[in-house]
């Protein structure tokens, strides 16, 4: 009777389905379901119910098998242990809240890095091999296979280094796949230098640019969003006016992208993902590079205009003090965030504490601050292997140093002042070396080109002062000069930015009014525009340029007529200003001098090439 009672097994398929089974209490005939299927009608006693994956983990899946395959058929890197470039993270770019599990297989390709040797001054090996890259279209310009290869060639070459977030053996189109943005984001800066084709720059500028901002509206891949907009910051597009420059929007863009997928948390961002994320170092250590990156290239993006920088709370220097957590990032990435950060606390303590000194006390505060923040970078060279770490710490230096120009007139620091001027013939000799050696400037990032306009314009500055006597001039002009080369090669197209800085250049340090007071005493070291950090020397200096030749007014004011100023304007302040008041025709733009248009000074060797774009390129 139980045995009549008791119910027969049904088949795998059936129990896997949760349906009915009919087969016979012998099993000897299969179930209708499985005869009608033509499958195997099988029972087992150890059968265990597959959940049902889902179509975010059946898409997980396919991409990771499909990345395996890229990376078993790529050939093997010939510059193992420069880069942690293979595979760093790959599938942890497309975001945390994609990510169905860890890449451990693919995670294990990183090389692990100790030294320095991760700067990579030569050019990477790439593999021969067959092309097998496909034409991409961008905006109704097609790029043809062989010129996408040469792009990304000089990319992997040059550029790369200063951005050590990719992997040089995957393939343009398999970036493609992955992110568009990103693939064009490489393209158009390997085009910058791309001497088989030099129009294709001035044809991808708007396009490129457009593609950026449709990015930041998508949810997919957004890590490699970020990489592609930390690429248009560090090597910004040539543009003619900068208010064009959107710079400070990628940056701004790139740091909140980051910052909503988790990058400024140490860990693997499970509080910003949908999914569960199984912890892998590697993937680790990749979000936290790309977290250093992120942040040493948006505030330097800050520095270098004379703007404040985002400031972060993250929580990679409470994990640090942590005896058993180990420093993900590589020891030059690792160098540079140190330094950077002394940098950041040094420019924002001055700016909160002594960046208008009103009395003599005052400005020797400034001064010992100064002198504090400099010690502190000092101590960094220890660190140094390498003419690229020497001159970041040159450069950090310099942006403090700076400051001696704000302190009061009657009591300024003079040993401070000669030391700066040491400093910026130190930046600026660095360079000249590099770029002798391995074109630097043709390939440096926006921010040491920048700081190589504040290093010429302190000695000018200096040079035109009282202190004259004090220092090496015939040195001091030789350095000055170099920047004047510097200029010139890095600009792309005559009426860039980089070629008006070239001509401002040249005109200042031959102008003999410059600095030159109503009383007709010459004091290069009076600064006037202060609220532009270390930059507002260099800005001080367009404003000299655009009295002088660009035929403008100058707006400012001599330390005489300030005080009465600032009075007769509280007077007539009006607390109720409303907005239909505002000035409609005022637009912001934080480097208008270098976006003025004049007419190009041929005596200084500008010679005009046609870009595809109606406008000129400057001879490499």
């Amino acid at each position: 009777m139980e045995t009549e009672k008791r119910r027969s097994k049904a088949c795998i398929e059936c129990r896997q389905q949760k349906l009915r089974c009919d087969a016979s209490r012998d099993y000897t005939q299969p179930c209708s379901r499985c005869q009608q299927k033509n499958i195997e009608c099988c029972v087992s006693k150890t059968f265990q119910r597959r959940k049902k994956q889902t179509k975010a983990q059946l898409r997980h899946e396919n991409e990771m098998l499909r990345k395996q395959l890229v990376c078993d058929s790529s050939m093997p890197s010939q510059a193992s242990g420069l880069s942690h470039s293979p595979a760093v993270g790959e599938e942890y770019m497309k975001g945390p809240a994609s990510v169905e599990g860890s890449l451990p297989h693919l995670m294990d390709h990183i090389p692990h890095q100790s030294s320095h040797a991760s700067t990579r001054l030569e050019s990477l090996p790439l593999p021969v091999v067959h092309s097998t890259t496909t034409a991409q279209i961008l905006g109704g310009l097609e790029l043809e296979p062989r010129k996408i290869d040469d792009c990304f060639r000089l990319f992997f070459e040059h550029y790369a280094i200063s951005l050590d977030l990719l992997d040089h053996r995957l393939p343009p189109n398999q970036y493609h796949r992955d992110s568009s943005f990103l693939f064009w984001a490489i393209v158009i800066t390997g085009a910058r230098r791309y001497l088989d084709d030099p129009t294709i720059i001035g044809q991808l500028i708007g396009r490129v640019i457009n593609l950026a901002l449709l990015s930041l509206s998508s949810h997919d891949s957004p890590l490699q969003t970020v990489i592609g907009l930390l690429i248009l910051c560090n090597w910004t597009l040539p543009i003619e006016t900068v208010v064009k420059d959107l710079s400070h929007v990628f940056g701004g863009a790139a740091m909140q992208i980051a910052i909503q997928n988790g990058l400024h948390v140490f860990g693997n961002g499970q509080d910003f993902a949908r999914t569960c994320l199984w912890p892998n170092a590697s993937e680790c250590a990749f979000r936290s590079q790309l977290w250093a990156f992120c942040l040493l290239t948006c505030q330097s993006t800050s520095f270098c205009d004379g703007l404040p920088p985002s400031m972060v709370i993250e929580s990679f220097d409470v994990d640090s003090r942590r005896k058993d957590t180990p420093n993900p990032l590589p020891s030059r990435l690792a160098f540079l965030q140190r330094l950077h950060k002394v940098q950041t606390r040094g420019l924002s303590t001055i700016v909160q504490n002594g960046l208008n000194p009103e009395t003599a006390s005052e400005s020797s505060a400034l001064c010992s601050l100064i002198d504090v923040f400099d010690f502190q970078i000092q101590e960094f060279r220890g660190d140094c292997i390498g003419e690229l770490d020497y001159l970041n710490l040159d450069c950090a230096r310099l942006h403090i140093r700076a400051f001696h120009f704000f302190a009061k007139p009657e009591v300024i620091d003079t040993t401070g002042l000669i030391m700066l001027f040491s400093i910026a013939r130190s930046v600026l000799d660095r360079v000249s070396s590099l770029d002798a050696l391995r074109d630097f400037a043709l390939y440096t990032v926006q921010y040491v080109f920048r700081t190589v306009l504040l290093a010429a314009f302190s000695i000018l500055k200096i040079s035109r002062s009282h202190l004259a006597p004090c220092i090496d001039s015939n040195g001091g002009e030789k350095s000055y000069f170099s920047s004047i080369q510097i200029a010139k090669r890095r600009s792309l197209q005559i009426g860039d930015v980089d070629s008006k800085c070239c001509l401002i250049l040249t005109q200042l340090w031959s102008s003999k009014n410059v600095f030159k007071r109503r009383d007709g005493t010459s004091d290069g070291l009076q600064l006037r525009t202060r609220s532009r950090l270390s930059m507002g020397v260099v800005f001080d200096c367009f404003w000299w340029w655009r009295a002088e030749f660009g035929g403008q007014l100058n707006p400012y004011l001599e330390d005489g007529d300030l005080e009465h100023h600032n009075e007769q304007y509280m007077s007539n302040f009006d607390y109720q200003h409303s907005a239909g008041s505002i000035n409609h025709g005022i637009v912001s733009d934080w480097q208008w001098a270098a976006g003025m248009t004049f007419p190009i000074d041929n005596n200084i060797g500008l010679e005009r090439h046609p870009s595809a774009n109606g406008g000129y390129l400057l001879p490499s």
